[in-house]
């Protein structure tokens, strides 16, 4: 699952809405969203994945073979933020993408990874669609300022059940409203050296 989030069974199982379509390669490439409905604005179609991409590169390095588990996290609760699921990763414009996505109306922005040096990698983002040079911008720099700013911090989440009111939400904190209550998830700003 991604983000390595566990999923759920049992009564009353919260199932997020998703769009699928077909990528270039004939594979599905499946859109997964946190709400509870599909945004109303979405737009991307099978014409739209089998368009020419753009990229937008951060700066942020990582080691090879590092897990960035903390950084899919973060992606993952933006605003315009998915799950980006495909068979054949080719399909979001790149072998080197991965599932985490912002999309806006009928355009995509997917996380994407290039070789720095040898045994490093640098984390950007790859789009498609008619606003994707914006929108692929817009993650590169979101990769950034996380990379900047609260890489290596650990997140706190807290759970607000139906009911209750959050206290005290700070600014920088993603709310996740689920059926049975809010998830809130921050991130502390990380010492600079």
């Amino acid at each position: 699952m991604p983000g390595g989030f566990v999923p759920l069974q049992g009564t009353e199982l919260f199932t997020p809405p998703s769009a699928r379509l077909t990528g270039p390669s004939g594979k599905p490439v499946t859109f997964t969203f946190p709400g509870n409905e599909i945004p109303q604005g979405f737009g991307v179609s099978d014409d739209v994945l089998a368009s020419d991409p753009v990229e937008a590169w951060s700066g942020v390095i990582y080691k090879n073979r590092t897990i960035w588990l903390d950084l899919l996290t973060c992606l993952l609760v933006q605003p315009d933020a998915c799950a980006m699921e495909a068979e054949d990763p080719a399909d979001r414009g790149s072998e080197m993408s991965f599932y985490p996505a912002l999309v806006d109306g009928a355009s995509f922005a997917a996380l994407h990874r290039r070789s720095a040096a040898e045994t490093t990698l640098e984390v950007g983002a790859i789009g498609k669609g008619p606003d994707a040079t914006r929108l692929t911008q817009r993650l590169a720099d979101t990769i950034s300022h996380y990379g900047a700013h609260h890489r290596g911090t650990k997140p706190t989440f807290e759970w607000w059940p139906t009911g209750t009111e959050p206290d005290d939400i700070p600014p920088t904190a993603s709310a996740l409203t689920r059926p049975h209550g809010t998830l809130t998830i921050s991130w502390p700003t990380a010492e600079q050296p």
